[in-house]
C-alpha cells in the first residue's frame, strides 16, 4: 500500500526526475500488480501535468505579448 501511494505522489510531483522511476516500477515483474498499475496512473498524471504546464506557458507568453503590443500602441 505504501508503494502504491508513493507512486501516485510521484506522479503528482511531476518533475522530470520521477519519470524514470515510475517507468521502472511499472515494468518490474516482481512489483505487485497494484504498484505497477499505480505507476501507470502516475505516468498518466505526469503527462497531463506536463501538458497543462506547457499550455499555461504558451498561453501566458501569448497573453504577455498581446499586452505589450497594446501598451506599445498607446505610447506611439
Amino acid at each position: 500500500m505504501v508503494r502504491h501511494e508513493a507512486a501516485e505522489a510521484l506522479g503528482g510531483i511531476a518533475t522530470p526526475e520521477v519519470l524514470p522511476h515510475l517507468k521502472e516500477w511499472m515494468t518490474r515483474t516482481d512489483a505487485p500488480r497494484v504498484v505497477r498499475e499505480s505507476c501507470q496512473v502516475a505516468i498518466d498524471m505526469w503527462e497531463v501535468r506536463q501538458t497543462l504546464l506547457y499550455t499555461f506557458r504558451v498561453l501566458n507568453q501569448s497573453h504577455s505579448t498581446r499586452i505589450l503590443a497594446i501598451f506599445s500602441m498607446q505610447t506611439d
